[in-house]
């Protein structure tokens, strides 16, 4: 594997001016308030639009890695990396990783030049918010990324004179109740292909569905003959999927970070701050070895993902994808342990409704299963660094 890497990082002050810009917004309509309100079961629990309009209109982040010729402006991932760790910090609720980075990411790896001219415009300035649809009941993300599809598919695709309909059922699709288009994964002819489909097109029902981390809201979404584009011809070798996933899982891995890094804050100044027998606690030993445990797992993941965003911006796409693949299975194992340690650190509080520890904790139980949780990961590294117990080792 290469190490060289072509694209510099950005200069630092930028990075911070800009992580500044982030958190001011994250600070006006995210944070554990925003969190618990989304918990609340009473109708009108939806994210709040304004942190949309505040990240693509007021700060113009929808495009940092969107190609310049389609409305973005190609900043990179060590640009995007900064606001992915203020969103994860905050607990924002928002569909920045799906549709500026996971759909980005499938369009500019696969769709024709007229698709990806329509639809990555709208996708970089904030004015369209696309999802990607893939998992299934019986197929998840893995078995689609294949120029064949899934045995097991249950969404397919035909057409007619009057162009492509797709029927079907996709699960847990992420922020599916709030999106405009989604790009879904069908079989046509026994071969995978892709499909851009408005959600308030005839034939399709959206259902979202309570989850544990309502930060991150899925829906399931029935395909009843829907009318669909074609956007990835079928069997292109699945390699605009895995570009998705792989964008996806190194997004979500950079979102843990930040996320990770508040629970560490608030657990030292907790630390500082509550006593015990006329001292405080951050000066018993036990208390220590906690802090620093979760600091040693807060520095590897965000070791990971800086490596990862510095290849992702490199020709060698293979080492980008096995970075990408590390970095998810590590900030996924690593935010679990913090998260917990964050609620022990705090003691009886920590358990409370009041207190965020349980935010941060409902997020990393989330990291942990998305996209087929770091066990999946790992057997993505062995897959993409093309080794011969790849095969075997998926079930």
């Amino acid at each position: 594997m290469s190490a060289t890497v072509e694209r510099v990082a950005p200069d630092e002050a930028e990075r911070q001016a800009l992580r500044e810009a982030v958190r001011d917004v994250c600070a006006r309509y995210a944070g554990p308030d925003e969190a618990r309100r989304l918990l609340d079961p009473t109708p009108g629990g939806e994210p709040n639009p304004a942190l949309w309009r505040a990240l693509t209109g007021e700060l113009g982040v929808a495009g940092l890695v969107i190609d310049e010729r389609f409305g973005g402006a190609q900043a990179g991932w060590p640009v995007l990396q900064v606001v992915l760790e203020e969103l994860g910090g905050a607990l924002a609720a928002t569909p920045f990783v799906t549709s500026s980075v996971m759909a980005a990411a499938l369009l500019q790896a696969g769709a024709d030049e007229e698709v990806a001219l329509d639809l990555l415009p709208g996708i970089a300035d904030g004015t369209v918010v696309a999802t990607v649809a893939v998992a299934e009941r019986s197929a998840g993300w893995d078995d689609w990324c294949r120029p064949s599809a899934p045995a097991a598919a249950g969404t397919h695709a035909d057409h007619d004179v009057e162009g492509w309909w797709i029927s079907g059922v996709k699960r847990a699709v992420p922020f599916g109740a709030v999106a405009d288009v989604l790009l879904v994964a069908a079989e046509t002819g026994g071969r995978t292909a892709i499909f851009a489909v408005r959600t308030e097109a005839d034939g399709v029902d959206v259902r979202a569905l309570p989850t544990l981390d309502a930060t991150r809201p899925v829906a399931d979404i029935a395909f009843d003959g829907a009318p669909a584009r074609l956007v990835v011809a079928p069997g292109d070798d699945g390699r605009a999927l895995r570009r998705a996933l792989d964008a996806g899982g190194l997004a979500v891995a950079a979102e843990d970070v930040g996320a990770m890094r508040e629970c560490l804050r608030i657990s030292v100044e907790y630390a500082l701050l509550r006593t015990q027998f006329d001292r405080v606690i951050g000066s018993f030993q036990a208390v220590k070895h906690k802090l620093v445990d979760m600091l040693v797992r807060v520095e590897l993941a965000d070791a990971a993902v800086e490596d990862a965003c510095l290849r992702a911006d490199a020709d060698d796409y293979s080492a980008a994808a096995v970075a990408a693949a590390v970095a998810h299975a590590c900030a996924a194992e690593s935010f679990k342990l913090v998260a917990a340690e964050t609620i022990q650190t705090h003691g009886g509080i920590g358990f409370t409704w009041e207190h965020p520890a349980h935010l941060y904790f409902r997020r990393a139980k989330t990291s942990e299963l998305l996209f087929g949780g770091a066990a999946r990961a790992r057997e993505r590294v062995l897959d993409r660094l093309d080794l011969d117990g790849a095969a075997t080792a998926r079930p």
